[in-house]
């Protein structure tokens, strides 16, 4: 599923050996394309511990409800943490937000976390 790639425990820091590799440089941010407009998706460095730990928090229970018989509640509480989470990653205004469909969130929400994933994995593998 989209959300255990996102919110998998992973360090924030890029370890090599005894070293811990961060910068404190601006990043591009990702970006997407909505009715012909560009939005930006911010970088995971860009996120505070609270908004941190909400992602890592609605993950581990969108995980535990994954491959069980959904309910009405748990698919509400589903479609809740994603409008939530797309809220928190993508800068564009409400109303461009409001008028996405469920899966049309989830597809970006999907880009976002394989090209954090891409990304975490390549500085790894430069290091």
């Amino acid at each position: 599923m989209f959300f255990k790639r996102f919110f998998q425990k992973k360090p924030i820091a890029i370890e090599t050996n005894q070293q811990a590799d961060l910068t404190l440089e601006k990043q591009s941010r990702l970006k997407v394309r909505i009715d012909g407009n560009l939005y930006e998706l911010k970088n995971s460095n860009e996120f505070n511990l609270k908004e941190y730990l909400w992602m890592q928090n609605a993950g581990k229970k969108i995980s535990e409800m994954s491959g069980k018989e959904y309910t009405d509640d748990m698919i509400d509480e589903m479609v809740k943490a994603t409008s939530e989470l797309l809220k928190k990653i993508l800068l564009a205004p409400e109303n461009v937000i409001d008028k996405l469909g469920d899966l049309q969130k989830i597809e970006i929400i999907d880009f976002f976390s394989r090209k954090m994933q891409e990304k975490s994995t390549s500085q790894k593998s430069t290091k």
